[in-house]
């Protein structure tokens, strides 16, 4: 399992990050608790010692990852109050709202009901590099199951160059996450949408993501 914090963590020192990574990796890998208990069991501590610098950060971008909303943020802090102290859950709401602003929290459309399901749309911009060089504004509705898994639909416009052909298009997609937080896609460009030097485009692809890191292979062409 591969820790969305990783990079982060071993930028502070390699030799105290990896230990760090070890340690996290079997933390979330301990069965019985979905990934999003646990969040919500490492959010508890951080309010609680109180830690709200990194490892509560990360500890939010890892609920991110699992489908959980900014209101439920807001509620988890809400329960503590009486419990940790009005006033250190003041000071974890100031810095949550920072991070949540950073991080661009996906927004609920519909909160969780009996069958455990809820509705999040995610608006993402991204950034490409190599053979596809630029930057794409993304939106997605997720539908995220209890155990942190999902399923979602997404459009999507890029501007920038293909193989040195610039111009725009827009594409479509569809996949899933599982419960580790790996993401699997497949994406395709909206016929007519190619504009400049990238008019007539056509194609498709995949993609697989882990954390904020994607790669993608694909199959494009020039229509008349």
């Amino acid at each position: 399992m591969r820790l969305a914090s990783e990079d982060r963590v071993t930028a502070l020192d390699p030799i105290f990050g990896q230990m760090g990574i070890e340690a996290g990796r079997h933390i979330w890998s301990i069965p019985h608790l979905t990934l999003r208990e646990k969040t919500f069991l490492c959010l508890v501590a951080d309010v609680c010692h109180p830690h709200l610098g990194l490892p509560f950060e990360l500890h939010i971008e890892m609920g991110m990852k699992h489908g959980i909303t900014k209101e439920d943020f807001r509620e988890l802090l809400r329960h503590l109050g009486p419990y940790a102290g009005y006033t250190a859950c003041a000071v974890a709401f100031e810095r949550f709202l920072e991070i949540a602003k950073h991080l661009r929290m996906p927004e609920p459309i519909a909160p969780v009901d009996e069958s455990g399901i809820s509705l999040i749309e995610t608006r993402l911009l991204e950034e490409f590099t190599g053979g596809l060089v630029g930057t794409g504004w993304a939106d997605h509705v997720r539908v995220v199951r209890a155990d942190g898994s999902a399923t979602f639909t997404g459009v999507e416009r890029i501007r920038g160059s293909l193989d040195s052909r610039a111009g725009s298009f827009t594409l479509t997609a569809t996949g899933s996450t599982d419960t580790a937080g790996i993401v699997h896609g497949r994406w395709e460009v909206v016929t007519g949408s190619g504009t400049d030097e990238l008019k007539g485009l056509r194609g498709h692809g995949e993609f697989t993501a882990v954390g904020y890191h994607a790669s993608n292979t694909t199959t494009y062409w020039f229509a008349s």
